[in-house]
């Protein structure tokens, strides 16, 4: 049901109408690319078709198909929008639509797997009306249909990496659109979690996203992974036809299976993954052109961009504590899994670990282990890099007592600020509300306050400076702090 109060804004395909609640204007659902159907499957996104008169934008467009998350049991279950194909839409949160107004555009994590620009984690409703910017949401394609890549025998797809192609085409919609929303262009921040982030970091070499963006927020990037290699994808693309029966010359037919098919062969390859090895089958490839094969060393347009980088304390123990073939192992079987990312490394990598460990069983060393590896060992390198500001966090709340600990996704509750969003969650069982409150505002004004200057500090927590200010690195905790290298 429409109101005479509702804004009507003009995009470039034409109108959409939003919602204005508790000062903040919503527009869900709206189209950046073409639905990616038929003989666009695979295909890099193509503009979206116009439309004629005004489009209701008061609901957020479509999820990606996917199946359950693999952290459900961490993250509670995922609030989804419908799925369908055709997803490729953003979603707009603004408090001023004549602002000129700093932008923040978001770019879910989930593996390369799931998640959705429009659930109700990242509603931006808050963050927009407390940070006094525009916040933009942004779904794209996942899994197979992202980024599968073609090894030479889908014709006229192009050269995978469909779902980050998705990613650059949404950045592309905002600098033609976003200053009808009360939105500068000139001033965005693009920012990212788990897979998210690793996108944010690949964007920041390829020409393909010259410009596009000003600041960068990477959280609990998976540096890790390493994109796969032409060959290494070869080979997931062949195991895939397998899987759904078909042999390398009827690969075409990928264009026309159903979805579902397509999700439950993707199953079967998750399934055969061996413990802790986070890499997901469908992921970034590298191609030295939108894909660079050493994402943190490759220079390119973004080198001297203002950074915010940091990770949780105990990333990995969202995977130690959801996989069921991790329990009761003993010394030498935890050396085999970690010998799995860490290859020969892996004895005295579990030896230095164990040292290290305030209680050395041996799923707490492998929790160690794979959050140095996977989300920590590289951000010293990232906030090195040459010209702009560094500022560096990690994030150390969590409920009294959570076996959990902080692990992975638990700081995105209150980057948003959409605690009820996030009721459901295990990691976040038995947490003091109004501690996690408090500590919500601290975050969201300081990821603000990074989107307006590029400096991430303000009145609500001590002084933070920058990365380069002998290791410095903000602790948001009950009482965010300050540590700096050697204490």
């Amino acid at each position: 049901m429409t109101s005479s109060h509702d804004p009507v804004v003009e995009t470039a395909a034409g109108a959409v109408r939003g919602r204005r609640t508790g000062g903040v204007t919503r527009f869900g659902g709206i189209p950046y690319g073409a639905a990616p159907v038929g003989e666009r499957r695979f295909a890099a996104p193509a503009p979206p078709p116009g439309w004629r008169g005004v489009r209701d934008a008061f609901e957020p467009g479509p999820a990606a198909p996917q199946s359950a998350s693999r952290l459900d049991g961490i993250v509670g279950p995922m609030r989804l929008p419908r799925q369908s194909e055709d997803c490729l839409s953003v979603n707009v949160w603004t408090p001023d639509l004549r602002g000129r107004l700093p932008v923040l555009v978001w770019l879910h994590g989930g593996a390369y797997i799931t998640g959705s620009g429009g659930q109700d984690w990242y509603s931006g409703a808050q963050l927009a009306a407390h940070g006094d910017l525009v916040v933009v949401t942004v779904t794209y394609r996942l899994g197979p249909l992202g980024f599968l890549y073609p090894a030479g025998r889908i014709e006229d797809m192009g050269g995978g990496n469909a779902g980050l192609l998705d990613q650059i085409a949404a950045l592309r919609w905002v600098r033609e659109n976003i200053a009808s929303f009360g939105g500068d262009p000139g001033q965005v921040t693009l920012a990212g979690q788990s897979a998210g982030a690793l996108s944010a970091l690949a964007m920041m070499s390829t020409p393909h996203a010259d410009g596009l963006f000003r600041r960068v927020v990477m959280q609990s990037t998976p540096t890790g992974i390493a994109p796969m290699t032409a060959a290494d994808a070869t080979t997931v693309t062949e195991r895939y036809l397998r899987a759904l029966e078909l042999s390398p010359g009827q690969a075409h037919r990928l264009r026309t299976l159903p979805v579902d098919r397509l999700l439950a062969a993707q199953g079967e390859l998750l399934r055969a993954s061996p413990p802790l090895r986070l890499a997901p089958p469908f992921q970034l490839v590298a191609d030295d052109d939108l894909v660079a094969a050493d994402l943190l060393n490759a220079s390119g347009w973004a080198d001297g961009m203002d950074r915010l980088i940091g990770s949780t304390r105990d990333e990995a123990a969202a995977w130690t504590a959801s996989d069921e073939r991790l329990r009761d192992l003993d010394r030498s079987a935890a050396v085999e899994v970690a010998r799995g990312f860490l290859g020969e490394a892996a004895e005295d990598e579990y030896r230095r670990a164990s040292e290290e460990a305030v209680h050395p069983t041996p799923l707490e060393v492998l929790k160690l282990l794979a959050t140095g590896h996977f989300f920590e060992r590289d951000i010293p390198r990232l906030a090195a890099r040459s010209g702009g500001r560094s500022h560096v966090y990690r994030f150390d709340w969590s409920p009294a007592g959570s076996p959990l600990g902080a692990c992975h996704c638990i700081e995105l509750p209150s980057v948003f600020g959409t605690l009820r969003a996030w009721n459901e969650a295990p990691m976040l069982a038995g947490a003091d509300r109004p501690e996690q409150a408090s500590l919500a505002v601290a975050v969201q004004h300081a990821w603000a306050a990074f989107a307006h200057t590029g400096d991430p500090d303000h009145h609500g927590i001590p002084g933070w400076p920058e990365y380069r200010a002998r290791g410095a690195v903000m602790h948001f905790d009950k009482d965010p702090h300050v540590r700096t290298a050697g204490r």
